[in-house]
């Protein structure tokens, strides 16, 4: 599976899933703690995301990171395992360290 991370494309499909659950871009806005003008933003693709906001996006609207970042032509099913392991290699090996802690804080938090 391929992943990567074309703003606009990952900003239709969180539009989707938003409008499928009945969110408004409001009611979006407000469980992620951020502007209204900031999911505006991301659902055009105007704006990127951090690691952080992608998982307050797919604990909201109750997805993975796969189903937002995933290649549509791609059906097979990878892990969330596979998925982080996938997303860190490309990283430098700063990026690499505060995603781990971004990843081991928000495990803490559970």
């Amino acid at each position: 599976m391929h992943f990567s991370y074309e703003r606009r494309r990952v900003g239709r499909r969180i539009q989707a899933l938003r409008m499928a659950q009945k969110f408004t871009q409001e009611q979006l806005a407000e469980r992620l703690d951020c502007s209204l003008r900031f999911v505006a933003d991301i659902e055009r693709g105007a704006v990127g995301m951090s690691i952080n906001t992608l998982v307050r996006v797919c604990a909201t609207l109750r997805t993975s990171p796969n189903a937002l970042l995933a290649d549509e032509e791609e059906n097979a099913p990878v892990s969330a395992q596979d998925w982080v392991l996938h997303a860190l290699e490309s990283l430098t090996p700063r990026q690499r360290e505060t995603a781990l802690e971004i990843l081991r804080a928000y495990l803490r938090g559970l």
